[in-house]
């Protein structure tokens, strides 16, 4: 039976898209745009050293719009700078022995959407809310 007392790897995805500091902006943002992720974590020698986040692209973006000046600036922008560039250092894990209690109280207080797992230092999943919601509620009576 499933409870809030389950640990997090039970439901983490555990097939993570990541991504390299050394990465475009440009080939980044298409990634997460075709995969429809919110957050891909950053890794180096495979331990987690960042994380970057829509939000983060979209502070990055701020100012520029969907006019045809603007995007050619974007586009200019997103070719230039870097994933390590843009992404956060200060990073919100769950350890694999978490509860899923954990992960809902952590995205209560840094209101998060995607949370990485680690197994001392490295990166072994991520869990998000969805797939907590479709742990309690399953993915039918959801979609």
């Amino acid at each position: 039976m499933f409870s809030t007392k389950s640990k997090v790897h039970s439901i983490m995805t555990m097939d993570v898209i990541t991504s390299q500091k050394e990465q475009s902006l440009m080939s980044l943002d298409r990634i997460m745009r075709s995969r429809e992720v919110h957050c891909v974590p950053v890794i180096e020698d495979c331990k987690l050293i960042g994380i970057v986040c829509k939000s983060d692209f979209q502070l990055f973006k701020r100012g520029y719009h969907d006019y045809e000046e603007d995007a050619k600036v974007n586009a200019y922008r997103l070719k230039a700078y870097k994933v390590e560039d843009i992404m956060q250092e200060d990073i919100i894990t769950l350890d694999i022995d978490d509860e899923i209690l954990d992960a809902i109280n952590t995205f209560c207080k840094y209101n998060i959407r995607s949370i990485p797992v680690i197994d001392g230092q490295k990166l072994v999943g991520i869990v998000s809310m969805v797939d907590v919601i479709n742990k309690f509620f399953g993915e039918s009576q959801i979609n």
